[in-house]
Formats: C-alpha cells, sequence, structure tokens
C-alpha cells in the first residue's frame, strides 16, 4: 500500500511468482518480449522472463575426466560419490529454485525419497553456489552442483574446471533454466517510467550485455550475440516447468526442506518462538498484576 519501489527485478523467477500470488504486482505486456519464448512469460502479463543460468555440472579437469562425469541428477545418490561430490543445501537462492521445480514436475513423492537417499550419501553441502565452484576449483571436490554464472567466474579465474549440462538425454528431464525476471509493481507511482525501463531490459540489446558479463547469462531472444562460452537457448534440452506450480511448491514444501537439512537450525527456531511466547505471557501476567494492585 506504499510502495517505495516501480519496478522489481530478480535474477531469478520463484519470488518474483510468490509476489503475484500475493497480489502484489500489475500486468504489463512489454513490446521488447515479443520474440522471448512463451515458457518464459507469465500467462497474464504479471512477470516476464529474460536472460538465464542454467544448473550445471562443474568438475574438476584435474580430479576427474570429462567421459567419468556424471550426466544426471541422479547421480548423487551413487554411493562411488560419496566425498567427492558438493552441492548447496536447498533451502535458498536457485537451488531451493531447483527443489521447487523438482516437486513441481516430479511430484511430492518421488522428490522426497530423491532428497532421502541423497541424504544417504556423503554429500559436502554448502551454503551457496559459488562455495561449491570454489571447492571443485580447488579440488576439495571432484564434482559439484552450481549454476552457470558461478561455473563463468571459475573460468575466468584460470581454474581447471568445465561443466557438464546435466540430463540431455531423450528420456530425462533436462536441466533447469532460471531467468531474471522483471515486474511492475501494484499502485506504481510512476507507471510510464516503469513501463519504459521494462522495456529497456527487455530488450536483445540488454540480454547481449548480461552475456557478455561475469554472469554469462543466456539470451532467450533469439539471434542475439554472445560469447562462444556462454551456453546456446536451442543446444539445451531444458525442463519443462510449470511456473506457477513451482512457486506453490516453494511455499508448501519450504519447511519440509528447512526441517530436513537444517533440523537443529528448525529445531532452535521453534525453541526461541517459544521462548518469546513465554517471556510476553510472563510480562502480561507482571501487567496485570500491577495494575490490580493500583486498584
Amino acid at each position: 500500500g506504499n510502495s517505495r519501489c516501480d519496478v522489481y527485478w530478480n535474477n531469478e523467477l520463484a519470488q518474483t511468482i510468490r509476489l503475484k500470488r500475493k497480489g502484489y504486482l500489475q500486468p504489463y505486456v512489454s513490446p521488447s518480449a515479443a520474440t522471448i519464448p512463451a515458457g518464459f512469460k507469465d500467462a497474464e502479463g504479471y512477470w516476464t522472463g529474460f536472460a538465464a543460468r542454467a544448473r550445471v555440472i562443474i568438475y574438476n579437469t584435474d580430479e576427474i575426466s570429462e567421459d567419468e562425469v556424471p550426466k544426471s541428477l541422479q547421480a548423487m545418490k551413487d554411493p562411488k560419490w560419496d566425498g567427492k561430490m558438493g552441492m548447496a543445501k536447498p533451502l535458498t537462492g536457485t537451488t531451493l529454485t531447483h527443489a521447487a521445480a523438482l516437486f513441481a514436475t516430479w511430484g511430492e513423492k518421488e522428490t522426497k525419497n530423491f532428497y532421502r537417499d541423497v541424504l544417504r550419501r556423503d554429500v559436502r553441502w554448502e551454503a551457496g553456489n559459488a562455495m561449491v565452484m570454489a571447492k571443485v576449483g580447488q579440488g576439495n571436490y571432484a564434482w559439484g552442483y552450481t549454476d552457470t554464472d558461478d561455473a563463468n567466474v571459475s573460468r575466468i579465474k584460470g581454474r581447471k574446471t568445465e561443466i557438464i549440462v546435466p540430463d540431455q538425454g531423450k528420456d530425462e528431464i533436462g536441466t533447469l533454466l532460471i531467468p531474471n525476471s522483471v515486474a511492475i509493481i501494484k499502485g506504481a507511482r510512476n507507471l510510464a517510467a516503469a513501463r519504459l525501463l521494462v522495456d529497456f531490459l527487455l530488450r536483445p540489446e540488454t540480454e547481449a550485455l548480461l552475456a557478455k558479463g561475469r554472469s554469462a547469462q543466456i539470451p532467450l531472444h533469439p539471434g542475439v550475440d554472445a560469447p562462444k562460452e556462454v551456453l546456446r537457448l536451442e543446444e539445451i534440452k531444458a525442463m519443462e516447468v510449470d511456473w506457477e506450480r513451482m512457486a506453490e511448491m516453494l511455499e508448501t514444501h519450504d519447511d519440509w526442506l528447512q526441517e530436513t537439512f537444517e533440523p537443529q537450525e528448525a529445531d532452535g527456531k521453534k525453541f526461541l518462538y517459544f521462548g518469546l511466547g513465554a517471556l510476553a505471557l510472563v510480562v502480561v501476567i507482571v501487567l496485570l498484576r500491577g495494575l490490580r494492585r493500583k486498584d
């Protein structure tokens, strides 16, 4: 009701859709987005995706050969990789978005079973994708899961790493592409300017700039000029995701992921809330007794 901004630019998608579901966005169909594939745009015009990152496997070329590198997410369940691979916990950022996409694509039972199987293995869990990239580059792990932007930073730093785009087989689900997303806030005070900014961000020229930057983002407009190390949309088998359902799954299963991957922290939060509630109750009782004495 008192927004301080007009345009919301998010480097992923799930939280943008959550804002739409809460009624905080307003629709706008930008002419700049005409050639962006329909699968990366909201059918009602509330958000538009552009300049994506892909979930990829990064590996250390001194530790493992290209022929040995796993080609699928399912490899995380293989005991041969115990202690040799890393991944960020699916609690924040793109790893959380990836988990929500799996819930939306595989369903609750299969996704929970997958994570339970993975937790039985000796996976080295990190706080974020950048840490996974760094540990693989340093040779601490043979391989790990990260995003293309972090993998490109490893390349720039001259580390002995390469990437594999996973799950590209005929019967495999494809890899998750996570676009930037842009939307206009409901009640924007500068609506005309907001639309101009959205039009500017969604141009092919903007995608070309983002492709040439450190994040090596993947253009969604066809024919955008990009460096050779940037993946091409037409060369990737992308996971087919119902984005609305993905956002719903994020809200539905966020607590389960928290309790599964950070059980002590989850219990600690419950204890904190219980303690604060008890303290508040004591304060109320003391105040009531004070009032009675005054009476």
